[in-house]
């Protein structure tokens, strides 16, 4: 999740105004904004469902080494079938998110808790268009791709509008092969392990991505950021509940 802290936008943003901004809103809030999103979002509704409680990574890249926590809430949009809610603990951070995993965030509020940059990135999505392919139930050669609107608002930390606009990125997934169990989280991830290239384009460019995710699970065990097709940034699956 990317904290934006400029008040200007950025080269390929759409500015917004008036009552088209997402505003301040709770987890609660988001069902019924994605309910005339159902029929885009049917692309995931194969997708496994949650079987843990928790989620416990090790995240590492560019000499930093953090560790973050996941907990998994509730289900929150009915017609998203397996959207659910991740309260996230990045570090200075924290918020929570709202989507289908590492696939795709349906909403997200984030804070920044710096003593000299205090704001609130809120973030929902408007539309889901140009879906071409399917991922689930996953096998390897499966295709998916889509392009996704969002509507995105900067805060202060007396909720004053600093910065509006909308932001559209392309995403595209395709499965290139399938391992058998993780082994190193507690306790270990048993039966089949899909790997699924990920790349997405928007505004700020390109970022590619490896995705290991476990159908037993539903939730990946290892996600990996590639620079110039290198690895840049690593998060680990370590326990779940």
């Amino acid at each position: 999740m990317v904290l934006l802290t400029s008040t200007g936008c950025a080269p390929g943003h759409k500015p917004v105004g008036g009552g088209s901004a997402p505003g301040p809103f709770a987890p609660g809030d988001v069902a019924s904004h994605l309910t005339p999103l159902a029929e885009q979002l049917e692309v995931f509704h194969l997708m496994p469902p949650p079987a843990y409680r928790q989620l416990s990574y090790a995240v590492t890249g560019e000499g930093d080494r953090t560790h973050t926590d996941l907990m998994l809430v509730t289900n929150v949009a009915a017609c998203a079938r397996v959207a659910f809610v991740n309260y996230l603990t990045y570090g200075i951070n924290p918020g929570w998110q709202v989507g289908y995993g590492d696939f795709l965030a349906l909403a997200t509020v984030s804070s920044n808790t710096l003593p000299l940059i205090r704001t609130v990135h809120h973030s929902i999505v408007e539309s889901v268009e140009e879906i071409e392919g399917g991922l689930f139930p996953l096998r390897v050669g499966n295709t998916l791709r889509f392009r996704v609107t969002r509507r995105i608002e900067l805060r202060d930390a007396a909720g004053r509008s600093l910065q509006r606009y909308a932001e559209s990125a392309t995403f595209e997934y395709q499965v290139q092969a399938r391992q058998e169990g993780y082994a190193a989280s507690q306790p270990p991830v048993a039966g089949d392990i899909f790997v699924i290239a990920q790349t997405v384009r928007g505004p700020a460019g390109e970022v590619q991505r490896k995705l290991s995710f476990s159908p037993e699970l539903g939730a990946c065990v290892r996600q990996v950021t590639l620079r110039d097709h290198q690895p840049a940034a690593e998060a680990r699956l370590t326990r779940w509940w």
